[in-house]
This record gives structure tokens, sequence and C-alpha cells, in this order.
């Protein structure tokens, strides 16, 4: 939608600028003749203009020859001067310029003999160069042999009249052009004052004339004017109908003409788009399925649509150009103030929240939803402003809170449970250190471990991390975690004692009961050992699990590599028992993935590697402070980023 403005303001004062244009043409006629008078005197003035320009060529090159000639005498004397100092290179330098001034003087006389040098003077000249040319020759030769002697004779030999000859002869060219120069311009100058009073006496006339067509042009002019005048004012006061004959010449009324024609059609089509245009937009207003309202800058209502009206229980008519907030304080809590609702609608945020009343007195949580509209100058002329209620969502937000809250407090629940399997103090064996970190990722973890004194002589210790992290993994980790305790699984295994907690057994005995029991298409690690404390051989299976790392007292680390695959993806698997001497001061870190996996800022994993050169690096350390000393180092190489999988790491040391 836009609006054409127009306004007829004293319109009589365009009639004489209009009047004063038309008198133009005429001026432009006698600009003509004028130039055709011009023309008759133009020959002269180009024969002038090419007389004076070969005088000012031959003053140009006598001017040339005689600052060369200077230049050629100074340069001999400044070799004379050089040799008598025995400045060779100066002295080179010197007759190497006389020689280009020599050559600028005959090229300057070539070029005045060209543009037209009397041939009186071209003899003169022709002499007095020839004769200095011969003394600057014995010159040039006695200074090359460098002989002073032979070149003070030539000097004294020189007779004055050949340089000074030259000189005045040259003088004399000059002041003989130079005066028949002065003489050519006093002509011309004249010429241009008789050009001054001719072209004056043109204008004089001239402007008589266009007065006087002026005159006779300006009836029809102000006809036509008046006409464009009275019909602009109809359009002007909203007519669309034009009055009169208009005329086809092509002229600036003509073209104000046409125009005011194409206005009134632009103005017609505008009016026809801006009706559909309302029409359009009364019928998405009717259309919004939520209440929308319509404001001026100064807030005052300018359209509401009928669930708006529904919503408050009012009508058009009793809102329109009435202040917004007189229409909805009644249904506005008493401490929103009229200040604080305008300052929210005059805020450049979109979106803000109030609370209403509505025609039922229920009270709703409203989100208003506001947009300005701008005039045909760029500024804001409104705002269009949509109400959605928010009760509903605003009730299931508080429950799905309350849920939340509950559900956090069961996790909180559920991983104390979990955490109370995990052993709250290790068995008190003389000469063994032992220490854990347990760090989920969330409430509950995947990993589990345990330690277990199987008798006098046998230590028993496991870890295991179950694929992913959570409560699926957690509670796969709790039951997992009870077919590996060694306490009630007597009638399960064999009656061997000695082979009840054998590490091979434990593996096919978990791996086939994890089976049976669970269908959950899942898996886990495992590394389960016994240590014989009497020869400190250890016995282990490892399932997929992450090699532990044992370092011995020099500071030496080697992994536990050997092992089979993880637990649960195929039940007939046959794991393997494989052995390592350990020694007094040696120690051994268990560990689950979630500790290696940490990333830094380049994505490179901490890694195993990183994890043995920590230990190596601090070998002094007592078994706990190493721990603590790896979980540091990992925070740091990951910038202090949360763990993103559960974390377990189990430590043991032999006391040397």
């Amino acid at each position: 939608m836009f609006v054409v403005k127009m306004r007829v303001t004293n319109f009589r004062l365009g009639i004489p600028a209009k009047i004063a244009g038309v008198s133009l043409t005429p001026i432009v006629i006698l600009m003509i003749s004028m130039g055709v008078i011009l023309s008759t005197i133009q020959g002269s003035i180009r024969d002038i203009h090419r007389i004076t320009q070969v005088d000012e060529s031959l003053m140009m090159n006598t001017e040339q020859m005689t600052r060369e000639l200077y230049h050629w005498d100074d340069d001999l004397d400044g070799a004379f001067i050089a040799l008598k100092y025995r400045d060779d290179q100066n002295m080179r330098n010197q007759l190497a310029a006389a020689a280009v001034a020599k050559s600028q003087v005959y090229s300057a006389f070539d070029q005045a003999i060209a543009a037209g040098l009397p041939a009186n003077f071209t003899r003169e000249l022709r002499a007095d160069f020839g004769a200095y040319s011969a003394f600057a020759k014995a010159y040039v030769h006695a200074i090359q042999a460098q002989n002073a002697s032979a070149a003070v004779k030539v000097t004294l030999m020189k007779s004055e009249s050949v340089y000074d000859q030259t000189a005045n002869d040259l003088t004399a060219i000059s002041n003989h052009y130079n005066q028949a120069f002065r003489s050519k311009m006093a002509l011309f100058s004249n010429s241009m004052t008789n050009l001054r009073s001719m072209y004056l006496l043109t204008i004089v006339l001239g402007g008589l004339a266009a007065i006087g067509i002026s005159a006779f042009m300006s009836r029809s002019l102000v006809v036509r004017v008046k006409s464009l005048a009275q019909n602009i004012q109809r359009v002007a006061n909203g007519e669309r109908e034009l009055t009169g004959a208009f005329s086809s010449l092509n002229d600036e009324i003509g073209d104000a003409e046409v125009a005011l024609i194409n206005t009134v059609f632009a103005l017609k089509t505008a009016e026809q788009k801006a009706k559909q245009q309302l029409e359009f937009h009364r019928t998405l207003l009717k259309a919004s399925p939520l209440p929308v309202f319509v404001v001026d800058v100064q807030n005052r209502l300018l359209d509401i649509n009928d669930v708006f009206a529904d919503f408050f229980g009012l009508s058009i008519r009793e809102t329109f150009h009435r202040d917004v907030y007189d229409v909805l304080s009644t249904y506005l809590p008493p401490s929103f103030g009229q200040n604080e609702f305008f300052e929210r609608m005059s805020r450049k945020s979109r979106v803000f929240e109030i609370q209403l009343t509505n025609v039922m007195k229920q009270s709703r949580n409203v989100i208003v939803f506001k947009s300005g509209f701008r005039d045909e100058n760029g500024a804001i002329a409104g705002y269009i402003a949509l109400l959605m209620d928010i009760t509903e969502q605003k009730v299931a937000e508080r429950t799905i809170q309350e849920h939340n809250s509950r559900m956090r407090t069961e996790l909180e629940l559920a991983g104390n449970l979990q955490r109370a399997f995990l052993p709250r103090e290790f068995p008190n064996i003389r000469g063994v250190e032992m220490t854990s970190k347990y760090i989920p990722s969330s409430y509950l973890a995947g990993d589990m471990y345990n330690v277990v004194a199987l008798d006098e002589k046998h230590l028993a210790f496991y870890i295991l991390d179950v694929m992913g992290h959570g409560v699926s993994a957690a509670l796969n980790a709790i039951a997992i975690n009870y077919f590996i305790r060694p306490v009630g699984h007597k009638d399960d295994l064999e009656e061997d004692f000695l082979r009840l907690f054998h590490p091979t057994d434990v593996l096919h005995h978990v791996n086939r009961k994890f089976g049976d029991f669970f269908l959950t298409e899942t898996y886990f690690t495992l590394f389960y050992a016994i240590i014989d404390l009497s020869t400190l051989e250890m016995a282990y299976a490892r399932g997929g699990h992450p090699a532990p790392v044992l370092m011995h007292s020099n500071g030496e680390t080697e992994f536990l590599n050997e092992g089979d695959m993880p637990l649960g993806l195929m039940k007939d698997v046959k794991y393997d028992l494989h052995h390592a001497q350990l020694r007094r001061g040696d120690k051994l870190i268990l560990y689950s993935d979630g500790l290696v996996e940490v990333a830094n800022k380049k994505n490179e994993f901490f890694n195993a590697k990183g994890l043995s050169d920590v230990m190596a690096m601090h070998k002094d350390l007592k078994i706990a402070d190493l721990v603590e000393k790896i979980l540091t180092t990992v925070e740091a190489y990951s910038l202090g980023q949360p763990f993103h999988d559960d974390v377990t790491v189990f430590g043991l040391a032999l006391q040397e």
C-alpha cells in the first residue's frame, strides 16, 4: 500500500518562470546570428594567431640558441678550470656537456631556419657560429691534450668580438621579433575591442527581440498553465476526473500534463490495491485462531479480530481508537501499571509474557508476539500484537519439572545403591596398598570393581565396564557384579575351592549367565586377577578390557595385553589364563576406557601411552597420590572438560 501526496501552493509564481523559459528561444536564435557575425572575423583571427605562432616559435628558438651558447662557453671554461686542478673526471664531464650545448645551439638554429628565419639573420648567425666553433675546437684540443699553456694561448687569441658578436646578433633577432610580436598583438587587441562592441550590440538587440517574442508567446502559455493548475488542484482535493483539453506539444507543460494523467491512473490503481490489501488484512485478522489487536504509535487501538473480542467480551466499536491500556486495564493484574505495559510494548524484543483475566474471570498466562509496521517514510507507525494463551503449557511445564525432580531423586538413590556394591574399604593385607577412584558420567555408571581376600594367601580383584552409560548400563553392571562376586557361587561352579575363583572359570561362568539372563543387545569388558601373596605370582584373564599398566620400581612400564574378546557377544568362548610375576615395589593400575579416551582441543586421545608416561614420570609417588596425579593430568589434557564416559581407576602397590 502506498499514498501519493500532491500539493499546489502559490502556483502563480510558476507562470513567470515558464514565460522566462519560453523567452530563451529567441535568445538562442539571437546567439546563432551573433555566431554568424563572429564567423566573419574568424579568418582574420586565425591569420593573426598563425603569425603570432611563427613569431613565438622564432623567439623561443632564439632564446634557446642564446641560452645554450652561454652553456657552451661556461662548460668550456669549466673544463679549463678542472684542467688546472687536475680533476680529470670533472674535465671530461664539462667537455661532454659543452658538446651537448653545441649540439643544442645548432639544433635550435636549424629549427629557426625551418620556422622562417630571414636569410640575412641566417647568414650572420652561420658566420658567428662558425667562428665560435673554430675557437671552441682549438680550446677543446688544448684541454684534451692537458696543455694548459696552449689553452691559455687559445683564449688570448680569441677575439672578444667572436663571442660578443654572436650574443649581440641573437639579442638583435630576439628584439626584432619581440617588437613584431607586440605590434601584431596590438592589432589583435584592437580587433577584439571591436568584437566586444559588436557583441554588446547584439545582446541588446537580442534582448529586445526576446521580450517581444516572450510577450507574444505568454498568452497561450498562461492559458495552458492555468488549466494544468486547476487539474492538479482537483487531484489534490481527491477528484480523479480531469477537465479541459490537453495539448500534445512536446514541451515542459505537455510533459506535466502527461505526468498528471499518469499520476491519476497510478492513484486509482494504488487506491484499488489499498482497498484490496485492507480487505486482505481484515481477512487475515479474522482467520487468526488467536486474539490479535493493532495499535498506532500512541498505543490507540486501530483494529481487533473476533477472537480478541470474544476473549475479553468486547466489540470493535467499543475499542476503536481507544487507549489499549484503558481497554485491557481491567483484565491486567493490579500490579501491572500503565508505564510497565507501554514500556514492554515499545521494547525492541518482539515477545513478552503477561497475565490476563478473560471474560470468564479466569487468570491466564499469555505470551504477546508483537511486530511493528512502518509508514511510507520508513518510520514505525504502530504494532500488530498476537496473544497466545500458554496456561496449559505452564501447567505442563510444572508437571514436567516435578517429574524431573522426582527422577533426579530416584537416580540419586539408585546411584547410592550402586555405590553400595563397591568396596567400602579394602582388605588389610600386609605389604599391599590399594586405592580407587570411581567417577560416573551421570548419576549411574556402567563401571564396577571389587577386591576380595579369598584366603590368607590369595587376593582377588576385578574391574568391568558395560557398553554405554546411564541407567541401562548401570543395571547391567550391578547384575553382572552379582554373578562375579565370589560369594554364594559354590553350587554353580566346581567343587574344588581353589578352582572356585579361577579367573578363566569366572569369565566362562559370567559369560554363560549373561547370555541366559539378559536379552539386551550389549556387551561388557572384564579383567579378573588373583595374586598369590606368598609368591607374588598373578594369574589373570582379560575379556576385552583395557590392558592394565604394570610399573616396576625403576619406572619401567608394561601393558598386560594378553587377553580375549569382550563378554556377552558369543556364548561359547574360551578364555585363556595368563600369568605375570610381580615384585616388591611394583605398582599396578586398572582402569576403564573412559580415562584414556579423553580428547584435547585437537581431538587427540590421551590414550594408554599417555597413562604409562605419567606413571613413569611420577614413579616415586605412593599409589593413592599416583592415582590423583593421573586424574589431574587427564583433566588438564582435556582443558577441564567433564568426562564423557564413566571413569574407574584401581591402583595396587606391593611395598618393598
